[in-house]
């Protein structure tokens, strides 16, 4: 078995298991859902609920999230320098190499 092949038996395997996977974090745009995964890694995902609603009424944009430097992005708890360096990059990659759109992925 090639790992194609098992990749696609692990697919399977949770389609079955979750039917109707339903994700914690809440968001409208696409690249909203990615900042929100980057700010789940460390804590949370009902803690980046809490604190996401005011950093996206902030940033209304990908180009307004673009256009921040880090340091623009404090948020209590979860205010860590190197992940908010890390949204800084990952925004202006989105807006400039990648068309303006998070890659889509599906299984």
């Amino acid at each position: 078995m090639d790992i194609q092949e098992r990749v696609a038996g692990v697919v399977e395997a949770l389609k079955e298991s979750y039917p109707d996977p339903r994700c914690a974090l809440e968001y409208e745009k696409d690249y909203e859902l990615m900042i929100a995964v980057r700010l789940s890694a460390q804590c949370t995902d009902a803690r980046v609920n809490q604190v996401t609603p005011a950093l996206f009424a902030r940033f209304p944009t990908l180009e307004a999230f673009a256009a921040a430097s880090p340091e623009d992005y404090c948020l209590s708890s979860i205010d860590k320098k190197v992940r908010f360096r890390s949204l800084s990059l990952v925004t202006r990659e989105l807006q400039f190499f990648l068309d303006r759109k998070v890659p889509q992925v599906k299984f």
